[in-house]
């Protein structure tokens, strides 16, 4: 008897405890529920705001294109039809295993600027194609990867890109290893080049939105009005050639700005060759290794559109 009857009590305790929590799983449940008059809405998301779609019976409704708990992270296509507006993966890190296109339409064939104002994907894996045109199809402008740095320095500006036919077409993938922190590509239409969406022309010159075409200030060049003619006024080693458009160094001084010792070893950006690939000049290759010595520069390895030897040697005073 006494076994038995410590067995009901077990029981009963057991039964007592699992009513409990019945009802407090229904309390739960009730007040996370809408009330039948509207009074007292607690949606799941009231307080996580549907970024780019509709807070409908307590869950987000992404538009087309976009995905995620919010709508936060691109996930499609999205068509653009606005006269200007912004590309974007979406807030945050962008995730792996993206693919999102972006087609901008309705132009009636007017000029298109797209800005990079903010860019870094994995470099070599993560990539933005963008197209002058409605589809893959269309002329390649540009294919970005790996992190873009706005500065002061007219070598590493970033001017905008140019769409003539009316469309643009950009697309993004990303692979399933590695994430960044993603990308914001801001577009205009019968706007001007700029470094910057925030600035006509730099902010160093006028726009003229009938030719899309920039008029520089004085001491200010190229389609942008972004490259100084004189960059950090040739650092205090060398004097501005007003008439040339560029700092005449002093002995042992080097670069566009006067601020590398030459003994150290220094970069210059030179002007694009106007010679076509030859036994002199390389065919045009991309992610290789590169060398300078003496007055040659040795290129390695890389890809390329037109058949070329992996080891190449460019003479830079061929054609001075």
């Amino acid at each position: 008897m006494r076994a038995g009857m410590e067995y009901q009590y077990f029981g009963f305790k057991f039964r007592k405890k699992l009513i409990f929590i019945l009802v407090i799983l229904l309390l739960y449940i009730h007040a996370g529920q809408t009330k039948t008059d509207g009074s007292n809405v607690d949606h799941k998301c009231g307080d996580n705001l549907c970024i780019n779609g509709d807070c409908i019976d307590g869950n987000c409704t992404c538009y087309a294109g976009w995905k995620g708990p919010s709508c936060q992270l691109c996930g499609g296509r999205v068509r653009l039809t606005e006269p200007e507006g912004v590309i974007t993966h979406g807030i945050g890190n962008y995730s792996i295993d993206m693919q999102c296109t972006w087609l901008i339409d309705g132009a009636d064939n007017r000029t298109i600027q797209l800005y990079v104002d903010d860019f870094a994907t994995e470099c070599g894996w993560d990539h933005v194609y963008i197209y002058d045109g409605d589809s893959v199809y269309s002329n390649l402008l540009a294919v970005y990867s790996g992190m873009v740095q706005l500065d002061k320095f007219a070598t590493h500006n970033l001017t905008s890109l140019e769409a003539k036919s009316g469309s643009a077409y950009v697309h993004f993938y990303s692979d399933a290893a590695y994430n960044m922190t993603g990308f914001k590509i801001t577009y205009k239409y019968h706007s001007c080049p700029s470094i910057s969406s925030a600035l006509n022309c730099s902010g160093n010159g006028a726009c003229d939105p009938e030719s899309g075409l920039c008029t520089c200030n004085a001491g200010w060049g190229g389609r942008a009005c972004s490259e100084p003619h004189c960059p950090r006024d040739c650092s205090g080693h060398g004097e501005c050639d007003q008439q040339r458009h560029r700092c005449r160094c002093h002995r042992g001084y080097r670069g566009s700005d006067c601020s590398q010792l030459e003994e150290e070893g220094f970069w210059e950006l030179l002007p694009p060759s106007p010679y076509p690939p030859s036994k002199y000049v390389p065919a045009g290759r991309a992610s290789h290794a590169a060398i300078i010595k003496g007055d040659s520069i040795w290129l390695f390895g890389g890809e390329s559109f037109t058949p070329t030897a992996f080891v190449v040697k460019y003479d830079i005073n061929a054609f001075l």
